[in-house]
Formats: structure tokens, sequence, C-alpha cells
């Protein structure tokens, strides 16, 4: 194995255990402020294996997105260059994607997507948009 790729699969490994530690807290986090507080929606469980599926799905081509839990029952990702280049994708387990995308003042997209029928990966032609605006380059060879 060469050295950049070996240390391409050491960044991978690296980020994918912080994202599962980062949905841990989120889950304590998310649990415990949905007990307090009724407006606060939990987060069903199928969500978590669906935001760490997706994760593992993605991280080799796109860079490690800001992750939160959603006070409406769901988990956000987001990506940011600034104000002008934005894609924000929500999951809450039921199988799909929300998602809306600001590439500039013209250029937006937003819409919902049906994840793979093994329930963990969005559509490539996302994952192309996603991977164009906010790849990864410590994984690029």
């Amino acid at each position: 194995m060469a050295c950049s790729e070996q240390k391409s699969q050491k960044y991978l490994s690296d980020k994918l255990h912080e994202a599962e530690l980062l949905l841990k807290e989120i889950r304590q986090e998310a649990d415990e402020v949905s007990q307090e507080d009724l407006q606060a929606k939990p987060i069903p469980p199928v969500a978590y294996d669906e935001s760490l599926a997706l994760l593992k799905a993605i991280l080799r081509d796109v860079s490690m997105p800001d992750v939160m839990w959603l006070a409406d029952g769901g988990i956000g990702f987001e990506w940011r260059k600034d104000s002008e280049k934005i894609f924000t994708l929500s999951l809450y387990g039921d199988g799909h994607a929300i998602f809306v995308g600001i590439f500039g003042e013209k250029n937006k997209i937003r819409g919902i997507t049906p994840l793979s029928d093994q329930g963990t990966q969005i559509p490539r032609t996302l994952l192309e948009i996603i991977s164009e605006h906010f790849p990864n380059e410590n994984t690029r060879t």
C-alpha cells in the first residue's frame, strides 16, 4: 500500500471514529433535551444508523460536515464554504433525505430524495453535487 493511500485510510478511520463519538454525544444531548422540553421531538434510533451509514459512504469523497441534532426529531449535516456556498441535509429515520443547496445567488437546489434500498446512501447525483463543491482534500491522490 502506498504511503498516500495509508494516510488516506488513516484519515478516514479517524473521521469515522470521530463521527461515531459525535453521534453518541448528539444522541445523549437530544434525549436529555426531548425529556425536558416537550416541543423537542426525540430522534428515532434508525436516524442515527442512517447518519453513520451515510458518513461511512461519503467521507472518502466529501469533507466532514458539521453534524447537529434538530429539535424536530432529525439529524442535520451542514457543509459551508462561505455565505454563497452552503449545503444542508437532514435525516429523520424514514428512509429519505431532505436537502437544500446554495451555490451562489442564482444556483439553488432543494428537495426530498429516498435513500438507497439499504437506507444508507444518497443518490449518486446528489453525492456528485456535494463532492464537487465540498471535496475531501485529505483523500484525494
